[in-house]
């Protein structure tokens, strides 16, 4: 038997991107997650869990804090139940959360010190289901959060729900904005704060059909009341947002089979451009660099996809393609630059996958080209097989005896990590 049989080659990544996977038993999707210092150190993501709940039926949220390698430094399960959909850093050190209260169906508003200990919970919401989709903290120390709310005015169609608090989640005013069809479903997908101190919300006007739907810009002052609106005249059915580095504001979405569009204003509700991009309409979010837009979310082969547009977003500039095995379900909810790349949080179905469980909260660090440079400087790493084990792409676990050159899951307590054994 030779010395080196337990010895396997894989990968250190090199210029710290990483492919990685969450979580326990139960079903864990992620849904936003960001880099704190903009160097890349540590990353703090948010998503829920049901692992952990009587029957493994009813989810909490469930934060994580990684490193710049992806290795888990500090997680939480929320003491209630629900799904956190958003989460922003506090000038305090700590953060904001959004997402939805799933004991009566209300938008909840959570605040966690940096080791995620929850120092207060508000919920706002009416009869039926309501929700937070992003939360920002104001330059008043207060909290603007936007989502959907539902069954205001009795017709059971959703509406675009603001609410601006203040520094302990008070509601100060809220505002609860509809389409002129009252028979259409509207969300609220992205707010912020914008440069001459006013409120930018981010949502689509919906309908029926995907042609239905169309992006609204919504500026509001400092009291929720509406400076100014704007529709896209194209077809698009918004899921995120952002605001650019001219003090712009763009959002993304589906127009329609095998494309979506991306739609820019500018700071007076002006359109600057609505253009087309040609792969896939199951775009889910978008950041902006140098006037190139980088968007992720699920193709039509159900893959996790990471793009990015030339300029003014007239055309691809390159497309990355994340799964593991034709049978997984990989979708992008949120994007963010981060220190020489991007940091991309979804989530994973592995039907046939390394993971035993329904899903995990999927998580990726690439280069400025949307890569995962798995390998650069090649080590031994000696497995230890009380603690760690490793899994073919179809979900199989391998005899350490047979390893053979090529892709593995290697399972490190209950998270995995992509490798190649070189």
């Amino acid at each position: 038997m030779r010395n080196f049989l337990f010895l396997l080659f894989f990968s250190l990544i090199f210029s710290q991107s990483f492919e990685r996977w969450y979580g326990y038993q139960g079903d864990e999707q992620g849904y936003f997650a960001f880099d704190p210092t903009g160097e890349g150190h540590y990353f703090i993501i948010c998503g829920y869990t049901n692992s952990f709940t009587v029957g493994r039926i009813t989810p909490k949220p469930y934060l994580l804090k990684i490193d710049g390698y992806g290795n888990l430094l500090r997680e939480e399960t929320l003491s209630f139940f629900g799904e956190a959909y958003c989460i922003n850093p506090t000038r305090d050190g700590g953060y904001i959360i959004t997402g939805k209260y799933t004991e009566n169906f209300d938008l909840f508003l959570a605040k966690v010190d940096s080791n995620f200990r929850l120092q207060w919970l508000r919920t706002y919401g009416y009869n039926y289901e309501d929700w937070g989709k992003y939360v920002v903290q104001t330059n008043d120390g207060g909290y603007l959060v936007t989502g959907s709310t539902r069954n205001y005015g009795g017709n059971y169609i959703y509406d675009i729900y603001v609410i601006k608090t203040d520094s302990l989640g008070n509601r100060q005013w809220e505002r609860i904005i509809g389409s002129s069809q009252p028979t259409y479903d509207d969300h609220g997908k992205y707010c912020c704060e914008t440069n001459d101190n006013n409120f930018l919300i981010i949502g689509v006007y919906g309908g029926s059909a995907t042609t239905n739907f169309y992006a609204v810009f919504i500026k509001l002052d400092r009291n929720g009341n509406t400076i100014w609106q704007t529709i896209s005249s194209q077809p698009q059915l918004t899921q995120g947002g952002t605001k650019t580095s001219d003090n712009c504001f763009v959002s993304v979405g589906g127009g329609g089979v095998g494309y979506f569009n991306i739609v820019k204003i500018d700071n007076n509700g002006n359109i600057i451009f609505q253009n087309n991009i040609y792969y896939t309409s199951g775009v889910r979010a978008i950041t902006e660099e140098n006037n190139k837009f980088i968007v992720t979310g699920s193709n039509t082969n159900l893959d996790l996809f990471v793009l990015k547009t030339r300029e003014n977003a007239i055309d691809t500039e390159w497309v990355r393609v994340f799964s593991s095995t034709n049978y997984d379900f990989h979708q992008g909810n949120s994007i963010q630059k981060t220190k020489d790349g991007y940091i991309i949080c979804g989530y994973s179905w592995n039907y046939n996958g390394p993971s035993p469980d329904t899903g995990d909260i999927y998580v990726i660090r690439t280069d400025t080209f949307g890569r995962v440079n798995l390998y650069e400087n090649k080590k031994d790493v000696k497995i230890n097989k009380s603690k760690r084990e490793i899994y073919n792409i179809f979900g199989q676990k391998v005899n350490l005896k047979k390893i053979r050159k090529g892709i593995y899951y290697l399972k490190e307590s209950l998270y995995f990590k992509k490798i190649i054994i070189l």
